[in-house]
Parts: structure tokens; sequence; C-alpha cells
């Protein structure tokens, strides 16, 4: 798709959602179920399901299999950036965010600011009780996204000792989980990795016996 058909669809999809113009767009043929969805998409976010896809004809007519596939991706980007704003509110760090997410430093610094987050002093590390719980913690929540492990985490911390937004940024709370949970499964790595190299030096220190046989002279 041109960029000149891109910035066109574009303006009209500004302009319906505008006008909330519903039989308009369900003549385009968007499903009635994503109707909500649509009108509450920002300008950047209609951008984005436009460029670089094949949602739609000249005619502003939706491909809706391409249309379905597109929104999928969207609702996917749009709960990613969910989680990292949520960890961004609890204290995350830069390092946590670029591990998690890829975002380069600016992109986590303008979206500190955009957050209202000003966290001052360094991350405030737990001591070595809450250190345990924190593990025992972490452990519970095997089963989700490492992201939203975190996201998690974070919340049941805050819920077990009445934490507030404002004193998970200033202690650093994400920072200082994504710090600990890093440490220890690097240790926990490194220990698995000797393991196997002691076990494996074993078995090749293992001389095999060979039983022969002695003749009659």
């Amino acid at each position: 798709m041109s960029r000149d058909h891109t910035s066109y669809i574009y303006q009209m999809l500004l302009e319906l959602q505008r006008t909330q113009n519903v039989s308009r767009v369900l003549e385009a043929g968007l499903p009635r179920e994503k109707l909500p969805w649509f009108f509450t998409l920002t300008a950047d976010q209609i951008w984005n399901l436009v460029s670089g896809s094949k949602c739609f004809k000249l005619l502003l007519t939706v491909e809706v299999e391409n249309f379905a596939i597109r929104v999928k991706t969207m609702e996917e980007m749009c709960e990613q950036d969910r989680v990292r704003d949520e960890l961004i509110l609890r204290g995350a760090t830069f390092p946590m965010i670029y591990a998690l997410f890829g975002d380069t430093f600016y992109a986590v610094s303008n979206r500190q600011k955009l957050l209202g987050v000003a966290r001052k002093g360094r991350t405030k590390q737990p001591d070595d009780d809450m250190q345990e719980k924190i593990w025992l913690l972490w452990n519970e929540y095997q089963h989700l996204p490492e992201r939203e492990r975190y996201l998690r985490a974070c919340e049941r911390l805050s819920e077990r000792y009445g934490l507030t937004l404002e004193q998970m940024q200033q202690d650093g709370l994400a920072g200082a989980l994504y710090s600990i949970i890093s440490s220890w499964e690097q240790q926990q790595s490194v220990a698995e990795a000797s393991a196997s190299s002691k076990k494996k030096h074993q078995e090749r220190s293992v001389v095999p016996i060979r039983v022969g046989t002695t003749g009659q002279q």
C-alpha cells in the first residue's frame, strides 16, 4: 500500500471515528463486535492499524482476514504497552525495561516523564528476609510470561505490605525485584553449568573394566 493510499485511509478512519459514523464503519466491513474497540483508538493507534498492513482497499473496504490479524497484533502491542507502563509506575529501571521490552534509554525516559514518574535516589535493596519472601512469591507465578510475572509479583508485594505507587517509585520496587531475580537466575545457571560439567568429567574418568579369559597351558 502506497504512502498516499495509507494517508487517505488514515484520514478516512479518523473522520469516521470523530463523527462516530457507525453505519459507514459497518458498511466498510468492520466486524460489529470491534466497534467499541475502534472508537477508543488513539490517532497513533489508527496509524499503526493502517500502515504496513493489508487490511484496507482503496475505497475503504475492510479485508476481514487481514484486519483480524492486524487487530490481534495491535491488541498484543497495547497489552505490552500497558504492562510496561505499570512496571514503570512501580519503579522499573531502564535495564529492566530494556531487557523485557527492548526500549531505548530515550524511550524509557520519555515514558517516565509522560507518566509523571520521577524516582529519586538509588534502588532500595530488600533485606535477606524480604528477599526470601520475594523468591517464594516469584515461584508462585511460574506459569505466567516473564513480563506478567514481574507485574503480578509487584502487585502482590504492594497488596501485602500496603505500598502506594509513590512508595514503589521512590524505592524502585520493580527495579529491585528485577535485580534480585536476575542475580538468582544467573547464580542458578552457573551452578547448573558447573554441576553438568562435573558430571561429564566424572563420566569420562570412569575406566571400563574388561573381563578376559586365561588360556590353559
